[in-house]
């Protein structure tokens, strides 16, 4: 139970709330109060990935289909989509595709979200599978992995230290 209307607020709702806040304080007369302030109120938009709303404008959501589909998903494919998910303001999702060639099901990331995320998110997708691929074919001798699990665990290790950071 709450007051009539006050209770029903999102998280982003909260956040825009403060960072109004933040403005109003950047139009102080002191200069250095001024200035912590703005600073302040352009780390939280850059850190929830916000605008300021303008006059009931939403933001234009699409969708993109990246990478190729599979029929087994190897983790590290699985690994890249949390990582666009977690760190690059898309959200993710693995559809099922039929592939008419080989007459079966196979998977394929689903990346949703603001037309620049896309591009950005798809562009940190392509990077991420061939600089895995790249750093694989350079250290494999010298991690003595001949099969697929020592690529595996390369290339599970190498995501795992990107997103630690990521954080």
């Amino acid at each position: 139970s709450g007051r009539p209307g006050g209770g029903d607020r999102t998280g982003s709702d909260r956040v825009l709330t403060k960072i109004r806040k933040l403005l109003a304080l950047a139009g102080s007369s002191n200069v250095h109060e001024a200035e912590a302030a703005m600073a302040a109120a352009n780390t939280m938009l850059l850190k929830y990935n916000l605008e300021l709303p303008d006059a009931g404008a939403r933001p234009d959501y699409h969708y993109r289909r990246v990478g190729r589909s599979l029929a087994a998903l190897p983790i590290h494919y699985k690994l890249v989509g949390n990582l666009l998910r977690d760190f690059f303001f898309v959200e993710t999702i693995w559809i099922s595709t039929y592939n008419a060639r080989l007459d079966r099901l196979e998977r394929m990331l689903e990346i949703c979200g603001t037309e620049a995320n896309l591009d950005f998110a798809g562009h940190v997708h392509d990077v991420l599978h061939r600089e895995c691929d790249r750093l694989w074919a350079l250290n494999r001798g010298r991690v003595g992995g001949r099969g697929r699990s020592s690529k595996r665990e390369f290339v599970i290790g190498l995501l795992t230290g990107f997103r630690e950071k990521l954080e």
